[in-house]
């Protein structure tokens, strides 16, 4: 029994230990074309196809012909976690985002007034820089988009 908690109830404290299941995180994996190595896949395929017996049905010759290609997609197409991609992302923005966190780590560790001044100006031109980017990249794909 717990203290008095100001009532006339009587409170109890119980502890139960469980073991909880650990949860895989949920990573999506995907194929990675640029590095696969389509002569060797196109080679397999035209090697294991060959094999198919012609004489099966056609339900069964398609499941033999799905399994052909994913197995060669395994061997030749390299798989794995895709970073957080930013098709507008250059060298340029890369350097204002450094001179942005060191201006903010001067800010926050001196809390001067002048460094904090500094700071936002060096957060209001990256943000100025990357939405210029952003359009730029914006125009090239509207550009080179049919319509």
């Amino acid at each position: 029994m717990l203290e008095d908690l100001g009532s006339s109830h009587r409170a109890a404290q119980i502890t139960i230990l469980l073991k909880t299941p650990t949860l895989k995180p949920n990573i999506r994996v995907t194929w990675n074309f640029r590095k696969a190595n389509w002569t060797k896949f196109q080679d397999q395929l035209e090697t294991k196809t060959n094999t198919i017996n012609a004489e099966e049905s056609a339900h069964k010759m398609l499941k033999i012909f799905c399994k052909i290609i994913q197995q060669s997609a395994k061997e030749n197409i390299p798989r794995g976690k895709p970073r957080k991609y930013k098709p507008f992302w250059t060298q340029e923005l890369n350097e204002q985002k450094k001179i942005r966190d060191q201006a903010r780590q001067k800010a926050e560790k001196l809390k001067l007034h002048e460094d904090i001044i500094v700071w936002g100006k060096e957060k209001n031109k990256t943000e100025t820089t990357n939405n210029t980017f952003k359009k730029k990249r914006l125009e090239y794909i509207v550009d080179k988009t049919e319509l």
